[in-house]
């Protein structure tokens, strides 16, 4: 009998089919641009002149509001601030202007490219730091990552996401330090990421994991008053009524709407029920039900799971679909399993191909001449391509996450026929 592939070899061919299958679907990507003269480009941005930049100028604009939640605003108290701090940087003059005239002043305009080069440099010097390998290996992989899908609409958003992930990267590559003080500014760290968006602060699960009570607590109080003493300085905790009433109005309409530019769960338990048939899961109420199971099943895979790039898999996926309305730029928590699967040396099994696969589909920017289909024929119904492939391939990670960590120990499945067949000849001899 032929024995298994090594795990050596399993690791390279992950590596290059991710390195030759990201980089020549950015080639294909960057020839249609030039032939289409940009309308490839739409595929994975929005086509309308007023939204770019619409991430970073939201908050930079509405801080400088005597109530800036009283406008709609979902950002946490801790992006107005930043947006506030930046702000400071500009002329009063341009804030007379609406939101969509941001990106036509020299002064904003400026802070914005300052803002986006700090958090790109950032993400750089922590992957570099981090990551395995020479530095052409490393090189390729980052210049690949700056150009896929969700990095170029986080550019073109100004999106704090990038932010907040390298934040984490941060916190994964100190948490479980010997050294004290790299703990606690691994944590400091990942406090300040939950004040930037919530949702990392879940996280905080790997250090419960490695017995770090101590400093899991204090990320938690850290988190806490990083989240909500800059309230203070846009009129006190009374403005929290607004902001929590402001997510009310987001999780209504996100229950309601199709997915347009969304990969969070609500949108892919909507596309589901466009796929099959209006009447499945019209309910709102079996929706968050839904919503909270599939949470649920991530958080347990995270805590039982053996695997530590599976951990983190579960932790990202809960990061990056579990807010109600999560666009495209949150595919960049992806890029934190992803390292740790490129990297990892575990052994290797089928199913790791098959979640290399799905992060190129991700990441890979498609060039098609049309970027949205019409599932159920009427307005509302419209699906944007890229949004449609990345709900997809989210889905099928949970499933493969909850089949593998989940479904298979139970049923008492770990090795394949023939691996077991494979053992048995060796152990033999």
């Amino acid at each position: 009998m032929k024995p298994p592939m090594s795990n050596e070899k399993r690791s390279k061919i992950i590596m290059w089919a991710f390195l030759i299958a990201l980089t020549l679907s950015q080639i294909f990507f960057l020839i249609s641009n030039m032939v289409t003269y940009g309308y490839s480009m739409h595929s994975i941005i929005p086509g309308y002149y007023e939204g770019a930049y619409l991430d970073f100028f939201k908050p930079f604009y509405s801080s400088n509001e005597f109530n800036p939640y009283k406008t709609g605003l979902t950002d946490t108290p801790l992006t107005l601030l930043i947006g506030k701090l930046l702000s400071s940087f500009t002329k009063n003059a341009v804030f007379k202007y609406d939101i969509s005239y941001m990106q036509h002043f020299a002064e904003s305009t400026l802070v914005l490219f300052m803002a986006i080069a700090f958090s790109a440099v950032l993400f750089a010097i922590t992957f570099f730091s981090i990551k395995k390998g020479n530095g052409f290996w490393k090189a390729w992989f980052l210049f690949l990552i700056f150009f896929s899908a969700p990095f170029i609409y986080i550019f073109e958003q100004g999106s704090m996401v990038l932010f907040t992930v390298t934040l984490i990267l941060l916190y994964l590559s100190g948490y479980d330090s010997d050294s004290k003080c790299i703990r606690e500014l691994s944590h400091i760290a990942l406090a300040i990421a939950t004040g930037l968006s919530a949702y990392p602060i879940i996280f905080v699960i790997l250090s419960y994991r490695k017995k770090r009570f101590g400093n899991a607590f204090r990320c938690l109080v850290y988190s806490f008053f990083i989240f909500f003493l800059p309230i203070f300085a846009f009129g006190g905790l009374g403005r929290l009524g607004y902001y929590f009433n402001n997510l009310k109005d987001v999780i209504t309409d996100a229950l309601n709407s199709g997915i347009a530019y969304r990969i969070d769960i609500i949108s892919g338990l909507n596309l589901i029920s466009l796929c099959l048939g209006k009447g499945l899961i019209e309910s709102n109420a079996l929706k968050l039900v839904l919503w909270g199971v599939i949470l649920v099943i991530l958080l347990v895979c995270a805590c039982i799971s053996k695997s530590k790039w599976r951990t983190v898999l579960a932790l990202s996926l809960m990061a990056a679909c579990g807010p109600f309305v999560s666009m495209q730029a949150n595919v960049a928590y992806l890029i934190i399993p992803l390292l740790l699967l490129i990297d990892s040396e575990e052994n290797r099994i089928e199913a790791d191909f098959i979640y290399t696969f799905l992060f190129i589909v991700m990441l890979a920017p498609i060039a098609i001449k049309d970027c949205i289909v019409n599932l159920a024929g009427n307005t509302g119904s419209e699906v944007y391509i890229y949004s449609l492939i990345c709900t997809v391939s989210v889905f099928l990670m949970i499933l493969m996450l909850c089949i593998e960590t989940v479904a298979a120990p139970f049923s008492g499945i770990e090795l394949s026929k023939r691996k077991r067949e494979y053992a048995k000849q060796e152990a033999a001899e």
